[in-house]
């Protein structure tokens, strides 16, 4: 199963993993427990007192992955870093997430295999790659996204345009969105990262729904929108 560390913040909270008390936090010490496969609960409390959430989300926990939540701040102003990591390349990731309750990826898988990306995706890196889910190229028309599976060289194109050929997490997309500034794609554009009421990528408001998955060759950011490229 999953290991999940909780690293302890500047104040004392009480940390529940699926409304069971993991225990309490103290300034740079780390809590760990096993996580099911899949949806997981977490919610952070001032210790002692169940009734008063501080945090409190849904994670989610792919198989061979080890998670890491970071608490920094006193109580009263709690911000939360939350990430995982995996040993597998990114092309074994995203065959391995085909199918889930929360987060899959058979239509990505799909695309990859119709691009023949995989040799890239099981590459050395580094690379950071803006994954969107079946939920998010169910939102295209779907004679469009049928004829963009046909197309290899159209479809390897988009795929290529969520393809960073650097090392990008989301404390460097906040950077990047706070300058409006942008990072090379493998596709050859730049992908542009503004703010307006909230972080803007590729034109999209906030599209990110999972963030910061470390595997061994790339950083994967979740999104709920396909990506475009800006028409030339």
């Amino acid at each position: 199963m999953p290991l999940l560390f909780v690293q302890g913040s500047a104040g004392e909270v009480d940390v529940y993993v699926n409304d069971t008390l993991l225990g309490t936090t103290k300034a740079r010490e780390s809590l760990v427990t096993t996580v099911p496969l899949g949806i997981f609960k977490l919610k952070v409390t001032p210790v002692g007192d169940a009734s008063k959430s501080l945090i409190d989300m849904v994670g989610f926990a792919p198989g061979l992955t080890l998670g890491v939540v970071g608490l920094t701040g006193p109580a009263d102003k709690l911000s939360l870093d939350y990430s995982l990591s995996s040993s597998l390349t990114a092309d074994k990731f995203f065959a391995g997430q085909k199918t889930g309750d929360l987060v899959a990826f058979d239509t990505l898988v799909k695309a990859i295999n119709v691009a023949k990306l995989n040799d890239v995706l099981a590459g050395p890196g580094p690379m950071t790659i803006f994954a969107p889910t079946d939920s998010a190229f169910a939102t295209l028309d779907l004679a469009a996204l049928d004829k963009l599976l046909a197309d290899p060289a159209a479809v390897g194109d988009l795929l290529k345009y969520h393809i960073l050929t650097s090392t990008v997490t989301y404390s460097d997309i906040a950077s990047l969105a706070a300058s409006n500034g942008s990072v090379a794609t493998l596709q050859g554009a730049s992908m542009p990262f503004t703010f307006a009421s909230n972080i803007m990528i590729s034109g999209t408001l906030n599209p990110l729904l999972m963030v910061n998955i470390h595997l061994s060759n790339a950083v994967v950011h979740v999104t709920g929108t396909v990506l475009m490229p800006s028409a030339k």
